[in-house]
């Protein structure tokens, strides 16, 4: 008979050996995605922080954003975060009302964030600088209009109890010329003239001695 000249079927094929070229490949490969910025997902280097939507009003307080426009932030910061990282943020947001999570991938982006964040301080400090400024300039300008005001009145109180002391003068003069009449002298004060008299005296002393009145 014949011999059969058939090759056996091939069994399965083993495992492949991966060499150091292939793992040091796939570690670079790895790094580099690591470390690419673009990949808002695989890169290692991000983080999740918190803008603050409002506006200032007219009358200098801070407004929300409408909803539109917070629906609009949100969904266009949503697209660019690693959904996970971005989600928890969102958990935690203080004021959802206000504030939006922002992911910020990659070493450029943080610094162009913290020197925003100066250049806001730098406005901040310039505001309050001149908001202080202001306050001391009004501050010496009551103090001048105070001042003034202050000689104001104390001429005008030596004036009042000049006259005044004047008057009591004359009062008392007339006071003894009824009490002792000689000749022709004006009747004895009444019990009402006598009272004026007292009241006089007392305005007289309020005026020496301001603030010391009842």
């Amino acid at each position: 008979g014949r011999e059969s000249s058939a090759a056996a079927p091939a069994g399965p094929a083993g495992p492949v050996q991966a060499t150091d070229a292939d793992i040091f490949g796939a570690f670079l490969a790895q790094m580099g995605k690591a470390w690419d910025a673009s990949d808002y997902r695989m890169c290692s280097f991000k983080h999740v922080f918190f803008d603050d939507l409002s506006t200032e009003a007219a009358d200098g307080t801070l407004a929300p954003p409408t909803a539109q426009e917070l629906q609009a932030k949100r969904a266009a910061a949503f697209a660019a975060s690693d959904e996970a990282l971005w989600s928890r943020a969102d958990a935690h947001n203080p004021d959802p009302s206000r504030f939006c999570p922002v992911q910020l991938t990659g070493f450029q982006a943080l610094h162009e964030r913290h020197a925003a964040q100066q250049q806001t301080a730098a406005r901040v400090a310039s505001a309050l600088h001149s908001s202080c400024d202001d306050l001391r300039a009004l501050e010496d300008e009551r103090e001048v209009s105070v001042a003034l005001r202050l000689r104001h009145c104390q001429s005008r109180q030596l004036q009042l109890s000049h006259r005044i002391v004047a008057l009591a003068a004359a009062v008392e003069s007339s006071r003894l010329a009824r009490a002792e009449p000689r000749g022709g002298g004006e009747a004895p004060l009444s019990k009402g003239e006598r009272a004026w008299v007292d009241r006089l005296r007392g305005v007289a002393s309020a005026v020496r001695q301001p603030g010391q009145g009842a």
